[in-house]
């Protein structure tokens, strides 16, 4: 996938969060990974305790990213770029919920709102008075 793509993805979803190749079975359930369920329980502690609802989450391997690195994007905008490993402050799942839940805290009117415009793009959005005009003469 271009990277036109892959930002257009990423603009699409609310929220999304990224994972290098080693946090893959820290996200798995197959593979016994805890990430899906700890994040349904926050949405569950979102709802319950602050009264809004948490989107979704759409989960994806990037293969850019460093194997134990992890990015969480609101709106396609990149939040909190980390990355974790086994330690003794947590499993890297319980870290990347943290974050996720801090994320969610500090972006509650992003994530609550609609898709906020696309970014500006010198090349297509400038556009001369000229140039619209013409455009609109060639249109049926």
């Amino acid at each position: 996938m271009g990277r036109a793509a892959r930002a257009a993805r990423l603009r699409a979803q609310t929220l999304q969060v990224d994972v290098g190749s080693d946090l893959v079975r820290h996200v798995d359930p197959a593979q016994g990974g805890r990430f899906l369920t700890a994040v349904e329980s926050l949405r569950t502690e979102v709802e319950t305790e602050e009264g809004w609802t948490l989107p979704r989450l759409r989960v994806g391997v990037d293969p850019e990213l460093d194997r134990a690195e992890f990015v969480i994007h609101v709106w396609g905008e990149s939040i909190v770029r980390d990355a974790v490993g086994e330690s003794v402050f947590g499993d890297p799942a319980s870290i990347m919920v943290g974050r996720l839940r801090s994320v969610a805290r500090t972006h509650q009117t992003q994530l609550q709102g609609p898709e906020p415009p696309p970014p500006f793009e010198a090349d297509v959005d400038t556009r001369s008075a000229t140039d619209i005009i013409a455009a609109l003469r060639e249109q049926p």
